[in-house]
């Protein structure tokens, strides 16, 4: 499969800052390697949370943390191939049942799915997970879940 976007909560953030082990930090790694070698992209909301947490990342200076916030932004960000960002008044609105249901603090990752037609929202938030799962109009998955699988697709 191939051209698929995806909506990537802050999870990856952590990751990479190396605030959830060593082996998150690797995965996000392999995830970013592997988002740059598919056709796969990430769609983000201009002056979300998302990008207010994506900026300080930016700043690290020990070598680890340094290479791969530079690998995100030169590999993925800076790359409209890669990344699509969205302007908040771009963002579709949910149906009115989702909406609802969907806490207002994730509203734009919901928006974000529906305005570029996204494969999924890939989370750590369980609460929203357990919201959103038995909805069929809205694919969500659990980071670990989903990087399990993603990562051990075989690379085109």
């Amino acid at each position: 499969m191939a051209g698929r976007f995806y909506v990537v909560d802050e999870w990856l953030f952590a990751d990479l800052k190396g605030e959830n082990q060593r082996e998150s930090q690797s995965e996000a790694a392999r995830f970013m390697a592997r988002l740059k070698v598919e056709c796969d992209r990430l769609a983000v909301v201009r002056n979300s949370e998302w990008t207010r947490k994506a900026l300080p990342l930016m700043n690290f200076k020990d070598p680890t943390r340094r290479r791969l916030s530079k690998f995100l932004r030169l590999a993925l960000l800076d790359d409209g191939n890669k990344c699509r960002f969205l302007e908040s008044d771009e963002l579709k609105s949910p149906p009115d049942q989702i909406r609802e249901i969907v806490p207002p603090s994730d509203l734009y990752l919901v928006e974000t799915f529906y305005t570029v037609d996204a494969t999924c929202i890939i989370t750590t938030d369980v609460k929203l997970h357990e919201i959103l799962s038995p909805r069929q109009q809205i694919e969500i998955r659990l980071r670990d879940d989903f990087l399990e699988e993603y990562l051990a697709e075989e690379w085109s």
